[in-house]
């Protein structure tokens, strides 16, 4: 009986000491996507020259394969989030952060986190300017297009009381701020901002005496957005905005 047992021992050692040790850290348990948009605001699947690195764990070139999906490392328990600096030609880099506990449950229900890339916009603002009309900010500005397609946009900025907005100090906060895209034509065009406290305009953070500043950039005008929060700083990005050419900030006064 003692030489069984010995013998049955012997063999799971055996058996345990034959396993190869795993370093989960580098084994990929999850996959992104990519999501590119054209110019004309079509999904294009051109996914070549696309460099994925990730700051966390030193990867500096993260495979694309032809369908636009990657491995996404795992990340140690003891890191907040996941940071992936995505870099194309004429899409400029965009800087992804995902947080673990959201990675977690990709996992769990088996979905694959997207990062969706815009090309970098062509169009310039050449002028901006405003005046009180009604119940509404009456934004003027001009702008050049290289070419005329779908994407063409301009994106405004605005905070109230904070002279220094722009793309790379914005903090977006329902109670201070709001961005959005308008379309452009080559030329000039305006767009009307309600600051009224109304259903309609649904702008219930301004109040009279408040000083609102507004800042615009060309953009690519899509429904597919790619703005994204920087988990560092709090602030948001625009990776597809032409940070080149900007006129200076205009500002009034709530009445």
């Amino acid at each position: 009986m003692k030489i069984y047992i010995l013998i049955a021992v012997s063999f799971i050692t055996i058996i345990s000491s034959c396993k190869k040790p795993i370093n989960e850290s580098s084994i990929p348990t999850l996959e992104g996507i990519i999501t590119m948009i054209d110019e004309n605001n079509r999904i294009t699947k051109d996914y070549s020259g696309i460099n994925i690195s990730c700051q966390n764990l030193n990867m500096t070139n993260i495979n694309v394969d032809n369908e636009g999906k990657f491995n996404i490392p795992d990340i140690a328990n003891d890191q907040a989030y996941l940071k992936l600096n995505v870099a194309k030609s004429g899409y400029g880099t965009t800087t992804v952060y995902f947080r673990k506990s959201y990675l977690d449950s990709c996992k769990t229900q088996g979905n694959s986190p997207s990062i969706t890339l815009l090309p970098v916009s062509t169009v310039k603002v050449n002028s901006l300017a405003g005046v009180i009309h009604g119940d509404f900010f009456k934004i003027s500005y001009a702008v050049t297009l290289t070419k005329a397609i779908a994407t063409n946009g301009v994106r405004f900025l605005l905070m109230k009381n904070n002279p220094q907005v722009s793309h790379n100090n914005f903090i977006y906060n329902n109670n201070t701020s709001k961005t959005w895209i308008a379309p452009v034509n080559a030329g000039n065009n305006e767009y009307l901002f309600c600051y009224k406290q109304t259903f309609n305009c649904n702008c219930d953070f301004l109040f009279p005496g408040d000083t609102v500043y507004i800042k615009a950039y060309g953009e690519s005008n899509t429904h597919f957005g790619n703005t994204y929060l920087n988990l560092e700083t709090g602030l948001l990005t625009f990776p597809s905005i032409n940070t080149n050419d900007s006129p200076p900030t205009i500002s009034f006064i709530v009445p």
